[in-house]
């Protein structure tokens, strides 16, 4: 009784069951009239065809109802048949525009996976889409934006930038569910953004209380959080954001160096912006390498690909909550901890290693990457 009810209460399981019930007692009806007459329904499946063909329109004529009884089931088996059929079809139709809707204005659950989701809008973050479009043309990138902008905007965002595939979720990003929602645990990398979409001027709360929510539930994510103030660096470092970017922190010195090295600015612009082809990338170096120099390795690059090398990058060590929390024990401190112990995490972040420059003899260790800059076109 419990079954037929779920299905009962189910718009689409309803109407495939009404029509399974009209088949069969059509089936055993018209065999049951026309056996014993009519050579056509020999058996309960020539029945089960003949309900099948009238019941769709198809309409076949390779078996006929001869007695008047037969005839009047047919009769009930078009009129029902059409009916029934049409209520799937609608059914049908309905269910598949209401997943249409629900995805234009972002309410329905995404089902990428190794994606990105950018969590918040400001008046930057159409920029960050359109460097992602760029490197998108060679690569498969996936992103989810989680915010509060128009289905009309993420629509024009879509058609735009074809390079990336882009999905759309509607909420705020400091709650589980709308982080689920986005599905958070399948997710890559999750780039937090100051957010200008609920209020104009956006504050760090936000991207902390996402940073903890986002480690609560797929620890292994990685988490690159865009702060104002530099001032809550160490609070983001206690909620374990992989990378921290602070607004305009390089700025002083990228203006003090062009005052001193005329030029700074205009090599940054080449390499930094989103509609340059000229690019810093990080590489995995070729295990041939593995033991030997940093010159050859910058032979290689520069003669093979034109990429000039610039060092190495590696992640070693981890560091534990003790090490991260202060010393003068906060309330933020207790609320941070305690988060994260209740999602059971022992929290540990990679420590990354810059090793620009390197002396030519320098010899390449398993661990490293390599920093180059090169042509993406």
């Amino acid at each position: 009784m419990q079954i037929l009810k779920i299905i009962w209460n189910h718009g689409l399981l309803r109407v495939a069951f009404l029509i399974l019930l009209v088949l069969f007692i059509a089936s055993l009806s018209i065999y049951l009239v026309e056996n014993s007459q009519n050579h056509q329904f020999s058996s309960v499946f020539d029945g089960l065809w003949w309900a099948i063909v009238t019941i769709t329109t198809v309409g076949y004529g390779d078996k006929i109802p001869e007695t008047t009884l037969g005839k009047i089931i047919a009769f009930l088996v078009m009129f029902t048949g059409v009916t029934l059929v049409s209520m799937f079809t609608a059914t049908v139709s309905s269910i598949l525009v209401a997943k249409k809707i629900k995805e234009r204005e972002g309410l329905e659950k995404v089902e990428m996976t190794n994606h990105i989701i950018i969590c918040g809008w400001n008046k930057d973050t159409e920029r960050l889409i359109k460097a992602l479009n760029q490197l998108g043309e060679k690569r498969n990138i996936k992103i989810v934006l989680l915010n509060n902008l128009p289905a009309e905007r993420i629509e024009t965002l879509v058609n735009t930038y074809k390079n990336i595939e882009i999905k759309f979720v509607r909420g705020d990003f400091t709650q589980e569910s709308i982080l689920e929602r986005a599905n958070i645990k399948q997710a890559r990398i999750v780039v937090i953004l100051p957010d200008e979409t609920l209020s104009p001027v956006p504050s760090d709360e936000k991207t902390l209380i996402a940073t903890l929510n986002v480690k609560s539930i797929n620890p292994n994510v990685k988490v690159y959080a865009h702060i104002i103030d530099r001032e809550n660096t160490n609070n983001l470092k206690k909620a374990n954001a992989d990378e921290i970017i602070v607004t305009n922190e390089y700025l002083p010195s990228i203006i003090a160096n062009q005052l001193i090295y005329p030029g700074v600015i205009q090599v940054l612009s080449s390499l930094l912006s989103e509609s340059s082809t000229m690019k810093i990338l990080r590489l995995k170096i070729p295990e041939k390498f593995i033991g030997r120099t940093f010159l050859e390795l910058f032979n290689y690059f520069k003669i093979e690909k034109n990429y000039l090398l610039l060092g190495f990058i590696v992640e070693k060590e981890t560091i534990t909550l003790e090490n991260i929390l202060s010393h003068d024990y906060t309330e933020i401190d207790a609320f941070i901890e305690r988060k994260l112990k209740e999602a059971g995490l022992n929290v540990k972040s990679p420590q990354v290693r810059l090793n620009l420059n390197p002396s030519l003899n320098y010899v390449i260790n398993e661990k490293d990457e390599a920093i180059v800059i090169g042509n993406i076109a």
